[in-house]
Parts: C-alpha cells; sequence; structure tokens
C-alpha cells in the first residue's frame, strides 16, 4: 500500500505519507505476484534456465498453450523477460529471477528443473557443452533429486571431453560448493583419477591374490578323506587289522587329526552292527589293532556285504566293503566313458545307436592267489558270436590293495535302440579268451560256437553284476585225456556297466 504501479510505473501511494520509498527487489516481488500461475511458470522456467530459451521449447516443456504469446508479451512489456534477436526468450535481470525462484514452491522447482534439465540433456547428445553449460545441467537434475541421471550425464560430457580433468578435479569442476559428500564420492568413482585408480586396482589385485593362495593353501591343507591301507583278509580263524591313512586334498598323508578320535564298525548286511572299536588318530594313521576281522565263509553266505564303517570328528563318515580273498571278487573303483563319469555304484554311459563307445575304467579286484598269474577280459552281450573276447590284463598281483586301470575301451554301440552290458571278468587261465569262452585249454583252440558264450549270457544276469560286481554263472567244458567230454559248473567274478542306447 505505499506504492502504486500506473501504466508501467511506479509512484508513491497518495496515502503513503513520507514512508520510505520501496526498493527495487521489493517492487519486482510485488510485479510477479500479480502476474497469472501461467505466466509465473514461464518465469520460474526462464529463470531456472538462465539462458535463452525458444517459444518451441517452452511449449514442449510447459505444454503448449494459445495464450502463451500473448503471457510473453506481457510479462516483456513489464520488464520481467527480454526478447533476444535469435526470437528466444530469457528472465530481465538477476533479480527478477530471485524473486521468482523465491516464492516457487519445493515440489515445482523440482518438476520444473527436471523439465529444464531435459533439454539440457538434448543439448548434451547433440553438441559439446562448456563447463559452465555443464554445471548448470549438473545442478538442475540434482535439484530435480534425479542423482543418477546427473553422474550419467557427468560421464557421458567426460567422454566428449578427453581434456577434462578426473576424479576429484572433475568433482570441483562440475559440483557447487553445497553438494553432499555422497554425491561427489560418486562423481570421483565414476571417473577415477589413472593413476590413483591404477594403484587402486593393482593392490586389489594383489590382496585378490594373497587371500586366493592363502585360502587355498588352507583348503588343500584340510583333512580329506581316508584311504584303507590294508585290505584285511576275512579267513576263518585268521585275521589282518585295518589300517586307515588321513590324506588331505593333495592326496597326501596329513596329521590334521592326530589326537582326534576314531570309532569303527564292521557292519553285517543293511541293518545289523558290530561292536564299535575306539582309537586315537597318531601321524595320519587310524590302525584298529584290536578290531578281530575273523569270519567263516559261512558268514558271507548269509552276508554277501560286509563293509567298516569309520567316523571322526572332522570328517564325514567313510564306509569300505571289506571283501573275502578266499572268493575272488571284482568291482568298479572309477570310470569315464564317451565323457561321462561312472557313478561306481550304478554305474551308466547313454549312447546314441551306432555311436563309438570310448574311455577307461579302473577296477579293483580281490584273490586269494596271492602273486598268481591274474588274467582279465572283457566282452559285451551285443557282440557277434563269431567274436573272440579281448584281454586287457595279464600280470602278477597280490590280493592287497589289487587295482588295474583299463586305458583303452574301444566299442561301436548297436543299432537298435536298448539296454546293454559291457562286462569285465578275470581268473586264474593261461588265456583270456578260455575264460570268456569257458572252455579249458584242454579243448584245443576256443571260438565262440563251442556252445558256451558269455555273450549269450542272460541280461538279468549281467545285471546282476551291475557296478559293485558278483559271480558269473556259466556251464565250463572240461577235455580230460582219455575221458569223455563233460561239463561242470563254474562262476567267475565279474562287474558289469550299463550301456543305453537312444
Amino acid at each position: 500500500g505505499l506504492a502504486v504501479r500506473s501504466q508501467g510505473a511506479w509512484t508513491l501511494a497518495p496515502d503513503g505519507g513520507e514512508s520510505p520509498m520501496l526498493s527495487v527487489r521489493d517492487l519486482v516481488q510485488a510485479t510477479v505476484s500479480e502476474q497469472s500461475t501461467e505466466a509465473r511458470r514461464i518465469l520460474a522456467f526462464l529463470a531456472l534456465a538462465d539462458a535463452g530459451v525458444s517459444r518451441v521449447q517452452l511449449s514442449g516443456a510447459l505444454g503448449h498453450s494459445i495464450a502463451m504469446d500473448r503471457t510473453l508479451r506481457e510479462l516483456e512489456d513489464a520488464d520481467l523477460v527480454v526478447s533476444t534477436a535469435t526470437n528466444e526468450w530469457q528472465i530481465a535481470h538477476d533479480v527478477v529471477a530471485d524473486a521468482v525462484l523465491h516464492a516457487l514452491p519445493l515440489e515445482e522447482r523440482r518438476t520444473l528443473s527436471l523439465a529444464v534439465a531435459t533439454l539440457g540433456l538434448e543439448s548434451l547428445a547433440t553438441r559439446m557443452l562448456t563447463a559452465s553449460e555443464m554445471r548448470r545441467l549438473v545442478r538442475l537434475l540434482l535439484d530435480a533429486e534425479a542423482q543418477d541421471g546427473a553422474i550419467a550425464a557427468i560421464v557421458q560430457w567426460h567422454g566428449q571431453s578427453p581434456n577434462a580433468p578426473r576424479g576429484a578435479a572433475l568433482a570441483d569442476l562440475l559440483l557447487g560448493p553445497n553438494v553432499t559428500s555422497a554425491v561427489r564420492r560418486r562423481v570421483i568413482t565414476a571417473v577415477p583419477d589413472r593413476r590413483r585408480s591404477a594403484v587402486q586396482t593393482a593392490a586389489a589385485v594383489a590382496a585378490s591374490v594373497i587371500l586366493t593362495l592363502m585360502a587355498s593353501m588352507w583348503w588343500l591343507s584340510r583333512p580329506a578323506e581316508l584311504q584303507l591301507v590294508n585290505t584285511p583278509f576275512l579267513l576263518p580263524r585268521a585275521g589282518v587289522p585295518p589300517i586307515f591313512e588321513v590324506h588331505d586334498w593333495l592326496g597326501r598323508v596329513s596329521n590334521a587329526l592326530d589326537g582326534d578320535s576314531a570309532h569303527a564298525t564292521v557292519l553285517f548286511g543293511d541293518d545289523s552292527t558290530g561292536t564299535p572299536q575306539h582309537v586315537v588318530i597318531t601321524n595320519g594313521l587310524i590302525a584298529f589293532d584290536e578290531l578281530a576281522v575273523l569270519y567263516s565263509s559261512d558268514d558271507f553266505v548269509r552276508h554277501p556285504v560286509i563293509r567298516m564303517r569309520v567316523t571322526t570328528s572332522r570328517l564325514a563318515p567313510t564306509i569300505i566293503p571289506i571283501l573275502a580273498p578266499e572268493r575272488d571278487s571284482l568291482w568298479l573303483e572309477a570310470g569315464m566313458l564317451n565323457r561321462q563319469n561312472l557313478d561306481p555304484a550304478f554305474p551308466t554311459v547313454r549312447v546314441a545307436a551306432g555311436d563309438s563307445l570310448t574311455g577307461w575304467i579302473r577296477v579293483r579286484f580281490n584273490s586269494p592267489h596271492a602273486g598268481i598269474l591274474i588274467m582279465m577280459s572283457q566282452f559285451s552281450n551285443w557282440m557277434p558270436a563269431s567274436s573272440d573276447t579281448v584281454s586287457v590284463a595279464s600280470l602278477l598281483t597280490p590280493s592287497k590293495r589289487a587295482f588295474q586301470y583299463i586305458p583303452h575301451i574301444q566299442y561301436r554301440a548297436p543299432m537298435r535302440p536298448g539296454s546293454y552290458w559291457l562286462t569285465w571278468t578275470f581268473a586264474s587261465e593261461p588265456a583270456a579268451v578260455w575264460i570268456a569262452s569257458s572252455t579249458s585249454w584242454r579243448c584245443g583252440a576256443p571260438v565262440w560256437t563251442d556252445g558256451n558264450e558269455k555273450t549269450e549270457t542272460p541280461p538279468a544276469q549281467l545285471a546282476a553284476l551291475w557296478g559293485h560286481g558278483g559271480r558269473l554263472r556259466y556251464r565250463k567244458r572240461l577235455c580230460e585225456p582219455g575221458e569223455a567230454v563233460r561239463y561242470e559248473p563254474g562262476d567267475n567274478p565279474a562287474m558289469s556297466i550299463k550301456v543305453i542306447v537312444e
């Protein structure tokens, strides 16, 4: 009420008396407050832009309005905005900008800041912005709470300016004094200083390598498994105490469990258990000296599978089968066919019809005939009857920890889909072919057509030999001098792998 405005000019109100004259800032504030809502939005947009804005850009940001041209002219007449020679509009003076933004609500300021920043991002995509223009764009994005957009814009602008500073210098260039430390750290991280980044990366890599090596050495030195170093002989009225070694992940004997207690139990069948034995682990060894493994062959008739279970506080229970050496035995320990790892308990390989079948296996066997000639052979039940067996081993070996590595297995799968069997057997015979043909050497050179072909063994009997092994029963042809040819029942230890042809 101290001044009035008439025809664009301000004069002292008639009843103002001797009141002091208003300042220019007060007069501009009063003028801004008299404007319409649309006019105040245009003023706020131009104040935030702090640069020339075309009529098209205003319409795109604020929405097309028929009265916008008239509003702009009225604001020009009020000396609040000016029109440039390039037909762009901008705020008339910093005092006007301060007056407009002082009364602008926070939510509206964020909305208009984002709209103005959008124009800046469009310019950034088409041309190189100056440092001052970039500072204004970053400030608008931060005012609009678009922190991620501000970081992305800084990275984009730096990519267009290879000579621009990096790291903390870049943050000093583009960020104002009131920016939070979190935003500053994000800028430094987004465009790090090369030298500092290289040092940090090298230190991180070195630390990672050292920690990885330490973790690997610690892991590899941990106890991994127990290995039975002598197989107990289950003979009537005689026994050998079982001895286990503690091995780490590299297969070395480890004393990491020394002083710990180990417990061993002999298992008969699936349910019954023997009396447990307790010992203290010393020098990486577990010696169950007091464990009497004394069972007759009748026990194996009643319990065909006898196992030993050993437990410690830091290893999973180890269960190992105990095999009687008074009968030959054969079972699969490990293997790979057609790049498929075989499960020793249920070894199975899948192969396409007519495809090749190649790989290796490792078998273990036991025999009371320590130090005699062991002949091992392999055959399949899909081979033609005219084919001879394949001899894969001929060696002298004791029964303790006996094993055989068969490195070269090569067959052609049947053309008809179905389940087939690949089988191994051994015995103390002069030749492996006589094992497979079931013909004694006195009968002359054996052939597959002598009536005793193992390839004609029923699939059900081969399935009974799956993985863990069993007895291959057949009729053996005997030819003794001066006697008639006769047949006697016989069996050999054998184990089979299931071949599924798809």
